[in-house]
């Protein structure tokens, strides 16, 4: 944090060292301009770097040596400081409004690891102009929020649903076919693109569609927070489910099956494409091959066109037959006018 920090003065922070007994003052200037960048308190001020201690010792014209000062002293210091910097050290009324912020505004709006909620939870007390708390407590404000949010929102999910919907959600744990349960079959995956792989994606939609779970609280949560649960869901082994509370499995299953029947949609499409896109590529392939085998590369049917209609026109009434045959040796029509037909000779 000290290589962050602006190791200058403004007047007004001068005039409020200088306010200090001289042997004090390079030890409030410290303190104070650390508490103006670190929002906290540094207790160890031997951790400065020497060379910043001569700078600021230069600065304010005292000697470089840091004076300890006694403990009442400190603590007229910290009540001064805060003061200047118009901050309140946090109390326990602040922790259970930071706790709130995050639960209700924070988490509801966008799905934040542990660090991105410190951070702006850091930045909501400054802005209040209340002292941030230590990590710890800090730690211990963001995990009771997130169980707050987290229970509130599994509440409010087991409320929304019908008691139809909680027999089938449970129901999801009996079993089902090929020694798998309802559950687990609806999480099995078929990435072959076939017709058997659609046909099983499309019952596993269908038993989905079922249980009827459009619920507009799952909606309106973050979709990064849904992928979240969805995943931890996805770890719980059947004997975990069956020991939760209802409205706790009942909650995790309805995410999970909103969850899941999108991804079944998008491997439905992708799969639907794939196949269409083989069965394009092997039409094409058999039409170009019956076209290959079709066509007959006759060359120089011109020329023989050319001389069926001289032959013609000498002797209308004689016969082509006389006057044209085919020859099986190359060497019978080199002297003799013909036309190359693929290894035989036509005069």
């Amino acid at each position: 944090m000290t290589s962050t920090i602006q190791w200058s003065f403004t007047a007004t922070e001068i005039s409020l060292i200088e306010s200090r007994n001289r042997n004090s003052r390079l030890y409030f200037a410290l303190l104070l301009k650390h508490y103006q960048y670190a929002h906290e308190f540094l207790k160890d001020l031997c951790s400065i770097p020497k060379q910043v201690v001569f700078e600021v010792a230069n600065i304010l014209n005292v000697p470089a040596v840091i004076h300890q000062p006694s403990k009442s002293s400190i603590k007229s210091f910290y009540s001064t400081i805060r003061h200047f910097f118009a901050r309140t050290f946090s109390k326990k009324s602040d922790y259970s409004q930071l706790s709130e912020w995050i639960s209700t505004e924070l988490l509801t709006a966008q799905f934040l690891t542990h660090d991105d909620i410190k951070a702006q939870a850091f930045d909501y007390l400054t802005s209040k102009g209340i002292e941030p708390f230590k990590d710890k407590t800090m730690d211990r404000v963001i995990t009771d929020a997130v169980n707050d949010y987290e229970n509130n929102l599994f509440h409010q999910i087991h409320t929304s649903l019908s008691a139809e919907q909680n027999a089938m959600l449970n129901g999801l744990l009996l079993h089902y076919k090929s020694g798998l349960s309802l559950l687990g079959w609806i999480h099995k995956d078929f990435n072959k693109p076939c017709l058997d792989s659609m046909l099983n994606i499309m019952e596993q939609i269908t038993l989905l569609n079922q249980l009827q779970v459009n619920l507009p609280i799952i909606d309106k949560t973050p979709r990064k927070r849904i992928a979240h649960y969805t995943e931890s869901f996805t770890r719980l082994n059947p004997s975990d489910l069956r020991t939760m509370t209802d409205h706790n499995r009942c909650a995790y299953l309805s995410i999970y099956v909103y969850a899941r029947k999108q991804t079944l949609l998008d491997t439905a499409i992708d799969m639907f494409n794939c196949l269409i896109k083989n069965v394009i590529h092997k039409s094409e392939r058999r039409v170009v091959k019956k076209l290959i085998e079709g066509v007959k590369k006759v060359y120089g049917k011109d020329e023989i066109l050319f001389n069926i209609a001289e032959v013609c026109l000498a002797e209308p009434k004689g016969t082509i037959q006389d006057s044209i045959c085919l020859l099986y040796t190359s060497d019978a029509a080199d002297d003799t006018p013909c036309v190359d037909l693929g290894g035989r000779r036509i005069i």
